[in-house]
């Protein structure tokens, strides 16, 4: 994976768990990581895709089962930040969409003055 990113010109950062919550990466990434199959030593679950920003590749190699919410509480707060951020995930591409499909014609006489 390092050489590929060194040829292309790119980052690739260290493989490393990450958690469904992680603030450290983005929820786009989380989100595409989790649904990827559960690999074995075989065969890792790889996923490329565009992002808002240009594209990302996972590997998934192993997969760590999380400590479960201990209460109803955590629980529901747990899968109302999923869902904040699916939906902010689906607002986001539906916005990079009309950006990439809109024809905007300006009328240049409302900006004189």
């Amino acid at each position: 994976m390092d050489e590929v990113a060194r040829e292309l010109g790119v980052t690739a950062e260290p493989a490393r768990y990450v958690g469904r919550v992680d603030p450290s990466v983005p929820a786009q990434i989380r989100q595409t990581a989790f649904a990827i199959a559960k690999p074995n030593a075989q065969h890792p679950g790889f996923r490329a895709f565009a992002t808002s920003t240009g594209a990302a590749l996972i590997a998934v190699t192993d997969v760590k089962k999380g400590d479960a919410p201990t209460s109803t509480q955590q629980q529901m707060a747990d899968k109302r930040q999923l869902a904040a951020e699916s939906a902010g995930i689906d607002a986001n591409a539906y916005i990079e969409q009309l950006r990439a499909t809109a024809s905007v014609e300006k009328n240049p006489q409302v900006f004189e003055q």
